[in-house]
């Protein structure tokens, strides 16, 4: 991933806190009055970032006081997305779940409303919630970071999916899918937090050529990465074989005159970001 140049800092990751399953309560009688919208698509989530997970991990620190700044649409759905966003054709998803019946909803704490996330679609149905942040720091047993982040991601299951087919070991099961939860989510806000410390601006692409691949040649190369390309396209081709084949890097090399010359053609120019 090419890392871009320094431009205006993206909002603060740590404006917002995770809150987790264990500190449920029952829901405000305002939030139980009130009925949510139809979904609405999120920005697509990347899938490919600068960050290696040995940075994540390195990096990632719980945290107590917060921006005022609220996330982005992007970011927000990024960090549901790598909570229990879908990642395959057959519905796995970022988290691992005992039988894939996967018990854990998300839901996100966001000025007067509450998102509640869908992983089909990479969605969000909306609900008003006004005054929501003095009932999260009851239910987190009154720690006041619960009521003063501006935003909050709760994180939520329904046991009865699981032990309808494990029996009373479920419960076990399904706190333990909280954390891996959790802690997907963590990472990803050390991943964002550290994008925001160096001043580099978060690009999600719009193409790929998948030059990862042991299979790929310069031609399935070009071809992908350029089917569909036009103003305003974010190309993601890589320079190392750090994550990829070994010598993938060639290849790729060898495709980009041939992406080159196809813009070209179509009247369009590749400038850095």
């Amino acid at each position: 991933m090419t890392r871009v140049r320094r431009t205006k800092v993206v909002s603060a990751v740590v404006s917002l806190m995770l809150v987790g399953a264990a500190c449920a309560a029952r829901a405000p009688q305002s939030l139980q009055r009130s009925t949510y919208s139809a979904p609405t698509a999120l920005p697509a989530p990347q899938r490919v970032g600068g960050m290696s997970l040995d940075q994540a991990l390195a990096t990632r620190r719980s945290v107590r006081t917060f921006s005022a700044r609220q996330l982005s649409a992007s970011q927000l759905g990024q960090l549901l997305w790598a909570g229990q966003g879908i990642t395959s054709q057959d519905g796995k998803r970022t988290a691992p779940s005992a039988g894939g019946l996967y018990p854990i909803e998300l839901y996100a704490v966001v000025g007067n409303g509450l998102w509640h996330y869908l992983p089909v679609g990479h969605r969000v149905e909306i609900r008003a919630a006004p005054n929501l942040h003095a009932d999260l720091q009851k239910a987190a047993f009154g720690q006041q970071a619960a009521g003063q982040a501006p935003q909050v991601i709760a994180v939520a299951v329904a046991y009865d999916r699981t032990t309808a087919k494990y029996g009373a070991r479920g419960r076990a099961y399904v706190d333990m899918e909280a954390g891996h939860v959790a802690q997907n989510i963590l990472l990803q806000a050390a991943a964002l937090r550290l994008a925001r410390r160096h001043g580099w601006r978060t690009l999600l692409w719009s193409q790929w050529g998948r030059d990862w691949e042991a299979r790929a040649t310069p031609e399935s190369i070009a071809e992908r990465v350029s089917d569909g390309a036009g103003e305003g396209s974010v190309l993601l081709l890589h320079d190392a074989d750090d994550y990829s084949a070994p010598g993938s890097w060639r290849r790729t090399a060898a495709a980009l005159p041939r992406v080159l010359d196809t813009l070209a053609a179509r009247g369009l120019h590749a400038t850095a970001p």
